[in-house]
């Protein structure tokens, strides 16, 4: 789901419908997306994981 919302927020044309959805939302998807982690993040936690 993440890969189709980037299609709609990377589109240089987005439809206005887009833009007001994604305006509307702004601050709930900035909570959500704020609680992922990086690659690098991802990975720093499965290593310490597995060396347990």
């Amino acid at each position: 789901s993440f890969h189709v919302f980037k299609l709609f927020a990377a589109n240089k044309n987005k439809p206005a419908e887009v833009v007001n959805i994604l305006v509307t939302n702004r601050s709930k998807l900035l909570r959500f997306f704020a609680g992922f982690k990086t690659d690098k993040e991802r990975m720093s936690s499965l290593r310490q994981t597995r060396s347990r």
